[in-house]
């Protein structure tokens, strides 16, 4: 996990890279990966998602803050002043995070509920939304490999907090449910396919649910190691991300399958944000 310091610092430097994709883009452009919405849209929900996380983390005592007091703050119709609004909501709620301290008590929906989580939370939130609007813009999309594969953990490891359900839902939809069967997710050295993996997480379905085992240095992995109902999904720490996200097809030029299609469709499908 990427220390406090870290995800503050890349929250500012990945909310300055999607200022700096959008900036000469058409706010009304749809974007590809999340078709409802268009880029300003997106800037929109950035912006507020920062100043809800601030919020929260500036709140005397731990508690969710409402959507209708961040939605309610006015936001820029003007291009220019909108990337400053943006800016500026991401620079509020590093020194919310700074001044409060990683062990800060608050509100979170996840297991930790300290500050360190929303720094951890938002750094990757930008991170995701930089690649939508990298997509749409056809910018170059780009990464260090240490926050890409620190999104991935992120990732799985919210898709285990019964937080995130939907109330009167159950904690784990009956899909993302089985009886033992394996998904591999797997981190190999750009660009050499078939290489040695730096890093793997395997999702294990149980009748109750599943369990995420981390592999920080997981070795040699192919696909005649899957069981028959087992798999595989891999690529470069940027590739794995995207895809598991579904910002990348699984049939993408960088990405890597083997094993049951079925399994790894299903598990994309139901657990996409």
């Amino acid at each position: 996990m990427l220390d406090f310091e870290r995800c503050t610092a890349g929250l500012i430097a990945e909310t300055e890279r999607l200022a700096d994709t959008v900036r000469d883009a058409e706010g009304d452009a749809i974007v590809p990966t999340c078709p409802e919405w268009t880029l300003d849209v997106l800037i929109k929900h950035v912006g507020q998602c920062h100043r809800w996380a601030a919020a929260a983390v500036r709140s005397p005592e731990p508690r969710m803050p409402e959507e209708t007091e961040i939605e309610a703050l006015p936001v820029p119709d003007e291009a220019d002043e909108r990337i400053k609004w943006l800016l500026a909501g991401a620079g509020d709620l590093a020194d919310a995070l700074r001044a409060a301290g990683p062990e800060h008590p608050v509100w979170t929906w996840a297991k930790d509920p300290h500050a360190r989580f929303w720094a951890r939370r938002m750094l990757h939130e930008t991170l995701v939304h930089r690649a939508d609007a990298a997509i749409t813009t056809g910018a170059e999309f780009l990464a260090p490999d240490e926050i890409t594969a620190d999104a991935v953990d992120e990732f799985l490891d919210n898709l285990t907090t019964p937080g995130l359900a939907e109330e009167g839902a159950e904690a784990t939809p009956a899909p993302l449910r089985g009886e033992g069967e394996r998904l591999v997710f797997a981190i190999r050295p750009a660009p050499r396919a078939g290489a040695e993996f730096v890093r793997a997480w395997t999702v294990t379905l149980t009748p109750d649910g599943f369990t995420v085992a981390n592999q920080p240095t997981a070795g040699r992995f192919a696909a005649a190691d899957l069981g028959p109902r087992d798999a595989l999904l891999a690529g470069d720490a940027t590739a794995l991300l995207l895809a598991i996200y579904r910002r990348l097809p699984t049939g993408a030029p960088g990405v890597e399958t083997a094993g049951d299609e079925e399994l790894l469709n299903r598990w994309l499908t139901h657990t996409a944000f």
